[in-house]
């Protein structure tokens, strides 16, 4: 039976961390956001919604193999929302990585009750609105120059929309390297279809995009996963074509509204049969 040893509440909400069953587990209210084995040698893996086949998972291999022939200068990924650090998993000692995570108290949890970021030679956690980081970074002149841009804040059940129009997309794009990068979004929620809305962006920003939907096949990928939905988006529809995209079908999404700093429409991406089940 899992046991809850941690609790704490402020203006971001109530977190809990869960332990039992060989696991530790982070909520976010009801929202899990993150778990990790207890067992050192399993506390390695990627668990949860960044297993080998999630769309960051695949937007993190990609990335690697363009790696493979250059200088070993590693890997630079950005990240919006912390949670446990998960996505650290995929750490060598020669990548940066880079979260932004408004919540300070996270960077505390996650350094000390998950192991993923400390793990993690040069991973840091900048604290504040993420888009308003990036906006200064820009502003200093300070393009980021990441080669993978994870966005991961809207699996909660109220979501920071200004993380996802267009402005904000165009942003996260001036901060990745060059056009062979790749902009990853987490749109799995319980209540939003949000993929349609990335997808709307990327083709107004003329981007190329492909949802992943991950089952987190325990048997192909190992223990620990989730089922996640990933949008992957890139400047050069090729990418898709490669060996680590291109055992994906690509399924058509419903045309969402546009949406902008100017105007949003949340209305339009309500999961109704989900909001009347739950």
């Amino acid at each position: 039976n899992n046991f809850y040893f941690y609790v704490t509440r402020n203006f971001y909400g109530v977190v809990k961390i869960y332990e039992g069953e060989g696991e530790r587990k982070l909520y976010s209210g009801t929202t899990l956001h993150g778990k990790q084995f207890t067992d050192p040698k399993l506390a390695i893996r990627p668990s949860t919604y960044y297993g080998a086949g999630s769309g960051a998972g695949r937007a993190i291999a990609y990335e690697s193999l363009l790696q493979k022939g250059k200088k070993n200068t590693g890997l630079n990924v950005g990240v919006i929302g912390l949670g446990t650090g998960s996505i650290a998993a995929y750490c060598s000692s020669t990548d940066r990585f880079v979260f932004y995570e408004i919540d300070a108290r996270l960077e505390d949890i996650a350094r000390e009750y998950f192991t993923y970021l400390p793990n993690c030679a040069r991973g840091e956690v900048r604290i504040g609105d993420g888009r308003k980081l990036l906006e200064a970074e820009l502003a200093r002149g300070e393009a980021q120059k990441f080669d993978v841009f994870a966005v991961d804040a809207f699996s909660n059940d109220v979501i920071p929309a200004h993380l996802l129009t267009k402005e904000s997309v165009a942003l996260y794009l001036a901060h990745l390297k060059d056009d062979t990068s790749l902009l990853v979004i987490h749109t799995s929620n319980r209540y939003l279809e949000l993929a349609p809305v990335v997808v709307r962006i990327a083709d107004e920003l003329g981007l190329a995009s492909l949802v992943v939907n991950d089952a987190g096949d325990e048997k192909k990928y190992g223990i620990g996963l989730t089922s996640s939905e990933w949008v992957v988006l890139a400047r050069d529809p090729a990418v898709f074509k490669s060996a680590t995209f291109n055992d994906l079908e690509s399924s058509p999404v419903e045309r969402a509204p546009l949406w902008s700093d100017d105007y949003m429409n949340i209305f339009a991406a309500l999961n109704l049969p989900a909001i009347y089940t739950w």
